[in-house]
């Protein structure tokens, strides 16, 4: 390490006055970087936000530590911001391998060789499974897979230490296809039709055994859903309500009447225990109709609310907290 650190820094000297700004910034010695005070924030800071933030937080602090106890102060602080993010809830994304030195070691060739593909390749798997799989579904394999990765990255620069390198790999192998195991089925969701009278927005007796089917398939679908979010704007919606209006009368005499119908339906669903945080609800008037039509038409296919219910719901990814002023 120390002769790493010598030839480094030498480097930097060296091509200090040629412009090579990002070649001097990233090869400089270790010991100019290390600020104090991002520790300090992270001994501070108790972990908030999702469990995969937490996770990820507690794992980035572990990686953040071993590279200290090595001596490499400039990515004990890279891993070090990246803890501190993380433990205030913020959800961070995993390294480019291109702001890596992924080609030689003091400009020598390395022990391990792996091109910029390949590792964009395992990043590209990484981030599809975040998001498609969602990282709350597995958190701690998902966190354990970013961060790996991150550490994999930061091997792969130095090139020389192999073991390491490849029980890195493999764990990133295994994390990832943990969270790609979560994945939810491919099953469409299921999607209810209630018709209305003209110019009524009340749901017909014969249309109640419907409602409760909606009820029970939602209630279905909450035992499924990972919860975290306290802002109930930010929890997943387990059914969509969106409601219409025939092409009578005036566009926005309408778009009110279609608000009434699809609320009717929000409002019968709760009464048969529905959270109501579980519903979203869209009036969409006479625009986008079911069965398009001119102006002034009589029809039944557009007096209507569909309920989309999501039988497999996907947690979103918690929202990021607001930069501080």
């Amino acid at each position: 390490m120390k002769v790493k650190l010598f030839t480094m820094g030498a480097l930097g000297l060296a091509l200090s006055g040629c412009g090579h700004m990002e070649l001097v910034g990233h090869t400089m010695s270790a010991r100019e970087y290390g600020d104090p005070s991002v520790f300090e924030a992270l001994k501070n800071q108790t972990p908030v936000g999702s469990p995969f933030t937490q996770a990820l937080a507690k794992n980035y602090t572990e990686l953040a530590v071993n590279q200290k106890e090595e001596g490499d102060l400039r990515n004990y602080e890279v891993f070090a911001r990246k803890a501190l993010l993380s433990a205030q809830g913020v959800v961070i994304d995993p390294e480019l391998p291109d702001r890596w030195d992924l080609d030689k070691v003091n400009w020598a060739p390395r022990a391990v060789t792996v091109s910029y593909a390949e590792a964009y390749a395992w990043r590209t798997r990484l981030t599809n499974a975040l998001f498609k799989c969602t990282r709350n579904r597995a958190p701690e394999a998902a966190a354990k897979a970013q961060s790996t990765f991150d550490a994999l990255i930061e091997e792969l620069e130095e090139g020389w230490e192999k073991t390491e390198i490849e029980a890195l790999k493999a764990d990133f192998q295994t994390a990832v296809a943990q969270v790609e195991q979560s994945c939810p089925p491919a099953e469409y969701p299921d999607s209810f039709v209630i018709f209305f009278d003209t110019n009524k927005s009340n749901i017909r007796k014969s249309d109640l055994p419907i409602v409760e089917e909606i009820a029970r398939l939602i209630k279905k679908s909450n035992a499924n859903v990972v919860r975290y979010a306290p802002d109930a704007d930010q929890q997943v919606k387990l059914a969509h309500i969106i409601g219409w209006a025939d092409t009578r009368a005036s566009m926005d005499y309408n778009l009110k009447l279609s608000e009434r119908r699809a609320e009717s339906v929000k409002q019968a669903l709760i009464a048969a225990g529905v959270n109501p945080n579980d519903l979203s609800v869209e009036a969409r008037g006479e625009t986008r109709l079911p069965k398009p039509t001119r102006d002034n038409v009589n029809e039944i296919r557009n007096r209507t609310d569909h309920i989309i219910v999501y039988i497999n719901p996907v947690p979103p990814i918690p929202f990021s907290p607001a930069p501080k002023e």
